[in-house]
């Protein structure tokens, strides 16, 4: 687990998706746990009327959870690519971002915009990082692994 820990360090764009992986699966944890609150907030009511149109706030928190937990994995297995992560997270940012435009359009609530631009920033972050490069493997690194595996044999 920690060669595994070492090589996602190593990677960026690993490091950055199992980051905020983890960022959303605790996201969904909160959402999952403050939705009766949010339900008897009017205020939250309105920020949130949108996304509760679609589905139960808990049910979103699933969403997070799922989301987040895929990229984390993402991040630690070389055979799922990255982009599955990154894809996961951008749409739901964006998903997410435009329902409160949508609630902004049904309610009236005044700083559902503002929530849709920090959405869109984190989708244009997301953009940027899932374009970045991984370095290429170090070749003492994958000489070892191939002189493990010829010693398996």
């Amino acid at each position: 687990m920690t060669t595994r820990l070492a090589r996602v360090g190593r990677r960026k764009r690993a490091s950055v998706l199992l980051l905020l992986g983890v960022i959303f699966v605790i996201s969904g944890y909160v959402m999952w746990d403050t939705a009766p609150d949010l339900a008897r907030s009017p205020l939250a009511a309105q920020a949130y009327a949108a996304h509760t149109d679609v589905m139960p706030l808990r049910a979103w928190a699933g969403v997070f959870a799922a989301v987040g937990a895929t990229s984390a994995v993402a991040a630690f297995v070389p055979r799922l690519p990255a982009w599955v992560g990154f894809s996961g997270l951008q749409a739901l940012a964006s998903f997410w971002g435009l329902l409160f435009i949508a609630s902004y359009a049904q309610t009236g609530y005044g700083r559902a915009w503002v929530a849709c631009l920090q959405w869109a920033a984190i989708v244009g972050v997301l953009a940027i990082i899932a374009d970045w490069e991984d370095p290429p493997p170090d070749p003492s690194v994958v000489e070892a692994v191939l002189d493990q595996l010829g010693d398996a044999r």
